[in-house]
């Protein structure tokens, strides 16, 4: 499927624009797509104005995480995406989702993107959620919504297994109300391999620059009192678990403060 420009208005409040929709490989799972399900989620709707209650809310996410295992998509693209509002306008140049079946898409990234914040704007070259749970994380959502708890850790645990990294390229943003931006290189983020609900696996790389000020948190603090108005920080840090042989490694571990100093370590813990 593909389509051309399409534009439209957002009440008397803005305007919306897309260059053009492409998506391959399209099915649809009758069993998982019955009128009757998709209906009594739309009777469960509340009227317009009106708040859902949390009853309402847990028959409507339930039902629309029935709806997303109905759909399989092999790849979905938005590109030139525009909306402008008096508080500010947003673009992002690609909407891409890679392979979404039976309710988990395998990627979900924005491309591009530009857009205002309190502070000043805001650039992204890339924002990617990986192994994203969509049809679970609702039914969590659902189960939660029953509740006016807060959610406990083991909760949080499981609702955190819906997803299984995140990805972020080439941020620019405006630091405070310093007029200085932040610059965000690389964030990678990822875990998997569970235990019961605790990931026994995570890496994280991290490379950003940014200023620096008496009043932020330690070690920037001291960084501040040093003399320096800006610190640069590259992180490359490993952690896992084998069941088998119950070992822990933190390998890699390596953190370098620019104009500062590197840290490197390895460490492993055996009859874990």
């Amino acid at each position: 499927v593909s389509t051309g420009l399409y534009t439209a208005t957002i009440g008397s409040r803005g305007k919306l624009r897309i260059d053009a929709i492409t998506a391959d490989d399209l099915a649809i799972r009758p069993s998982r797509l019955q009128i009757t399900e998709i209906m009594a989620m739309v009777d469960a709707m509340p009227a317009a104005g009106a708040t859902a209650s949390p009853a309402q809310l847990q028959q409507i996410l339930r039902r629309a995480a029935i709806v997303y295992e109905g759909f399989r998509i092999a790849r979905f693209e938005m590109r030139g995406l525009a909306i402008d509002l008096p508080e500010g306008a947003t673009r992002i140049g690609t909407i891409r989702l890679r392979s979404m079946e039976d309710g988990q898409i395998d990627e979900l990234a924005f491309e591009d993107a530009a857009l205002n914040a309190p502070t000043g704007p805001v650039k992204v070259g890339r924002f990617a959620l990986k192994r994203l749970a969509v049809a679970n994380l609702l039914r969590d959502s659902a189960q939660l919504s029953g509740t006016r708890q807060k959610p406990t850790p083991d909760q949080i645990a499981v609702m955190l297994r819906r997803l299984g990294g995140v990805e972020m390229r080439n941020l620019v943003a405006p630091y405070k109300n310093t007029g200085k931006p932040v610059n965000i290189d690389t964030f990678d983020l990822s875990w998997g391999a569970y235990i019961g609900s605790i990931p026994s696996r995570l890496r994280a790389v991290v490379k950003m620059s940014g200023p620096v000020e008496a009043s932020d948190p330690d070690p920037f603090k001291m960084l501040a009192a040093g003399g320096f108005d800006s610190a640069t920080i590259n992180l490359d840090l490993g952690a896992a678990w084998t069941e088998g042989t119950r070992t822990f490694a933190l390998a890699p571990a390596t953190l370098e403060l620019g104009n500062v100093g590197t840290l490197s370590a390895r460490l492993t813990l055996a009859n874990v």
